[in-house]
């Protein structure tokens, strides 16, 4: 079975007897800009299937074992300075240059946010 790479639709997606997705509406597209920051969600680097869709609460992928989350700015030093990655560890990294953050680089990250 492939794996699903989690995205911002899938967690926008209210699960079964719910009206409410994970996070909200707003933000329910990678790639959305909210508050001069670009938001995204993607698979980790091993993003091997843990639950099969049929079985997820709201249906719309598979669960996986990685995953990345981060934001930066749209324009350094002007909507903000610094972007900020997290992954399956549940440490939010920082680079304080503003560079986007993929899955290989949140994953090596060692500056979390003091």
């Amino acid at each position: 079975m492939a794996a699903t790479p989690p995205s911002l639709a899938q967690l926008a997606t209210a699960p079964s007897g719910s009206t409410a997705g994970f996070v909200s509406p707003d933000i329910a597209t990678n790639g959305v800009v909210k508050s001069g920051y670009v938001v995204n969600v993607g698979a980790g680097v091993v993003n091997a299937t843990v639950t099969a869709q049929a079985s997820t609460c709201n249906n719309i992928g598979n669960a996986v074992s990685d995953y990345f989350a981060e934001a930066h700015p749209v324009t350094v030093g002007s909507s903000g300075q610094r972007s900020f990655g997290t992954d399956q560890r549940s440490t939010i990294f920082q680079d304080s240059l503003g560079a986007a953050f993929t899955n290989a680089t949140v994953a090596s990250a060692t500056t979390p946010i003091q």
